[in-house]
């Protein structure tokens, strides 16, 4: 080939292939919006990342940011979604679209990784003095309160919660809900474990874990007495080194899974609880959120 004929080529080449990757793109987007409004988010995830790679003009990013976000939410990928979630915010706020609905399901991300800093943080910037002022107001609202709930500080939850009330009615259901709460919160971790090391099983009659109870009471029971029976009749050192470290280990193993038993139960109930709150704001007060 000539010399000459080299760049004539290589400039060819270059033209072509910004042409096919501008057609690329468009047909690109078209198929990831078909998938996002399927349904089929992981589809519509890896489409929309191949938009971004090919959009050197940025023609396309800030519609896409948001969909990425929201797709990836919906796949439970919240860190991805996060990511994605700040680029839309940062987009819109050039662009001079609402940034509430972003600074919310970035929020709402941030509760599902159990980043409650994060989420209250977001719920702060929410602005209320947009056209959407009401629902703004109550959706930070409600993520203050799920979020001070989530972070153990129950007085400023329930404040938060009773705020959000429409009637007498729902102000009493959420006293009630915050005087259950107290109760289950009674079930201390720490007192199962301490109860545990008095009486192997203890802790676990004391989280209701009945079945639980009697195998460690049986089991740890019957070793100790092993123990003394073999002492008598070996010598206390020789029983000591074969039958101590199983009594140590079972022992130790009882009180220590009692208080893990117990932090989840504890955690378990009080999720629960807090889906029943929620649950009757949208269904018997009526309160759209």
């Amino acid at each position: 080939m000539k010399s000459y004929m080299k760049p004539v080529l290589i400039f060819l080449i270059i033209i072509n292939s910004n042409l096919l990757a501008a057609q690329s793109i468009e047909e690109t987007m078209q198929l990831a919006n078909n998938a996002f409004s399927q349904n089929k988010f992981h589809t519509a995830t890896a489409l929309y990342e191949r938009v971004l790679f090919f959009d050197s003009t940025y023609n396309y990013s800030t519609s896409v940011f948001k969909k990425l976000g929201i797709a990836y939410q919906k796949q439970s990928n919240f860190k991805k979604a996060i990511y994605y979630y700040d680029l839309a915010y940062y987009a819109a706020e050039e662009t001079g679209i609402n940034p509430n609905p972003l600074l919310i399901n970035k929020a709402i991300c941030a509760i599902r990784l159990k980043d409650f800093e994060l989420a209250y943080n977001e719920a702060l910037y929410i602005n209320t003095d947009l056209e959407d002022s009401i629902t703004a107001r109550k959706q930070q609202t409600l993520l203050f309160a799920i979020g001070n709930f989530n972070s153990e500080n129950y007085d400023e939850s329930e404040k938060h919660f009773q705020s959000l009330c429409p009637e007498v009615e729902c102000e009493k259901e959420i006293i009630n809900f915050f005087d259950e709460l107290e109760s289950i919160n009674k079930k201390s971790p720490r007192k199962a474990r301490i109860l545990s090391m008095i009486l192997p099983g203890l802790g676990f009659y004391y989280i209701g874990e009945w079945k639980k109870g009697i195998n460690s009471t049986l089991l740890v029971g019957g070793l100790g007495s092993l123990l003394i029976i073999n002492s008598i009749q070996t010598g206390f050192i020789n029983s000591f080194f074969n039958l101590m470290p199983w009594y140590q280990r079972y022992f130790m193993g009882g009180y220590t899974k009692a208080e893990l038993i117990a932090e989840k139960k504890l955690e378990i109930n009080r999720v629960k609880l807090l889906e029943e709150i929620l649950s009757d704001f949208q269904t018997k007060f009526d309160v759209k959120i």
